[in-house]
């Protein structure tokens, strides 16, 4: 048995996981096995690397710019996130990145991307990972808003398309029990109507139809996604960490303020509940300084 640690997406509603995952470097809490799309992926980087609070310091310094995300990136681009600045100066020289420390680590993880000839998930290992990190770009680039990445054979977008929580790869993998970090509140139901127009999504994609479908679907696995972690929580399977309180936010929130207290708001929580992810990682497995 083992425990997996499992993070949503949802752009900068992100700055909740990242206080959660600096709550849990404080606290010498670690997994073996990590699995995270779109923002959970960016934020999931730095905590392998025993860097965790770089992504205090992204949300805090370095969003509120136009080379983070703007509509400036978009026009020139064509992608609302500029990822040649995220994954090249900042990750470079800015606030550098210690890629030999997240080679060298034990934990496996796995960044989630939707395929967009087949609709389905596509999951990347650590070791397939190269310093463009192109894997986790394209678990980052939401449809419309991003140019379609191809990493080896695959044309990729957003993970949080096909698998918004990556709860059921994490079990399908043999983690029988999980710490899961959402960005949505515990009211929260995503709406099953479709987010874009359909006459714009076949002009937009029409050479790809399972795409579409997939994003037709989204509310529907999402919600499903949300019933079955609550339905693994209720059998002490899981424990799961939460907005108290609706992050009424955009994917795009830039001020500091705002993003401090949601960061704060994740590192809180999960220092509220770290008696009960240590207990769980020392009675069903997890690396020795997780205990």
């Amino acid at each position: 048995m083992a425990v997996g640690l499992v993070l949503e997406g949802g752009g900068m509603r992100g700055s909740y996981t990242a206080g959660v995952l600096c709550a849990f470097e404080d606290h010498h809490v670690h997994f073996s096995s990590i699995y995270g799309v779109s923002a959970g992926a960016c934020n999931a980087l730095s905590y392998i690397s025993g860097q965790a609070y770089r992504n205090h310091d992204i949300f805090y310094q370095y969003v509120q710019g136009d080379k983070y995300v703007s509509v400036k990136n978009f026009i020139k681009h064509g992608c609302i996130f500029d990822f040649d600045y995220i994954f090249g100066d900042l990750f470079h020289t800015i606030l550098p990145f210690d890629y030999e420390a997240f080679r060298q680590s034990q934990v496996r993880f796995y960044a989630g991307a939707t395929n967009i000839e087949t609709g389905l998930p596509v999951f990347f290992s650590k070791d397939e990972m190269d310093e463009a990190m192109g894997a986790v770009r394209a678990s980052s680039s939401l449809p419309f808003l991003s140019s379609i990445v191809k990493v080896g054979p695959y044309q990729l977008l957003d993970g949080g398309i096909a698998v918004p929580i990556p709860i059921e790869r994490s079990v399908c993998d043999g983690n029988d029990f999980n710490v899961v970090v959402l960005t949505r509140d515990a009211g929260y139901r995503k709406s099953t109507k479709p987010e874009f127009p359909q006459a714009l999504m076949k002009v937009r994609y029409h050479k790809y139809p399972a795409l579409r479908k997939a994003m037709n679907r989204r509310g529907d696995v999402y919600n499903e996604q949300r019933v079955f972690c609550s339905r693994l929580a209720q059998k002490d399977k899981a424990i799961v960490l939460l907005p108290q309180k609706p992050l009424d936010i955009s994917r795009y929130e830039k001020d500091s303020d705002t993003l401090m207290a949601i960061f704060d708001m994740g590192y809180t929580d999960a220092v509220r509940r770290m008696d009960e992810i240590k207990d769980m990682l020392a009675m069903h497995g997890g690396p020795e300084r997780a205990v």
